[in-house]
């Protein structure tokens, strides 16, 4: 099973209060060339950036596992409210991404990001509910599946220095990936 990774921090496994990289490639086993996931990237700078879009669909992967638009919403916010343009923006562009990789990769694992204050910052748990919703709401095609994170990752995988979970969560969302894209009867090896 070859895995790719495409997106931001969730996926290029950033660790907290660093700007170390690689945790999640590590716990995947994903070797550093088909890492190709950028912290701080957005849905929208992917959407135009046609050279990573093509090296994500070339790499003849099995799985393409990824997240966006969480920097998105952040540089939305700058002014303190999302627009409704902004939005449009940012749920198009994440579409446009999703479907272009899910044509050349046979499955892809979207990840959706959890609440990383476990419920303590109203803010936080509010965006994590809308942003759940908004997923559930999206058109994705049949071979993406959306793993919430938010039932996997709990307080105890971060370390409350920023956003990004612990090494062992990023352990943890690797064995969820894992168990979503094990081959099943009648899957061809």
């Amino acid at each position: 099973m070859k895995i790719v990774l495409f997106g931001d921090s969730y996926t290029a496994g950033r660790l907290p209060g660093t700007a170390t990289d690689g945790a999640l490639a590590e716990a995947l086993c994903v070797p550093n060339e088909l890492a190709l996931a950028v912290s701080g990237s957005t849905a929208i700078g992917w959407a135009r950036d046609q050279e990573r879009m093509q090296a994500v669909c070339n790499s003849k992967a099995d799985i393409a596992v990824g997240s966006l638009g969480g920097n998105d919403l952040f540089a939305a916010l700058q002014d303190g409210v999302v627009s409704f343009s902004e939005k449009i923006q940012i749920v198009v562009s994440l579409l446009n991404v999703v479907n272009t990789i899910s044509q050349s990769i046979p499955r892809v694992v979207l990840m959706v990001y959890p609440d990383p204050f476990s419920g303590i910052r109203a803010d936080a748990k509010e965006a994590q509910r809308q942003i759940e919703e908004a997923f559930h709401l999206l058109p994705f095609p049949n071979n993406v599946h959306l793993l919430f994170l938010s039932g996997f990752l709990t307080k105890d995988h971060f370390d409350g220095s920023d956003i990004h979970p612990t090494k062992e969560g990023y352990s943890v969302m690797a064995n969820a990936v894992t168990n979503i894209v094990k081959p099943t009867k009648g899957d061809t090896p």
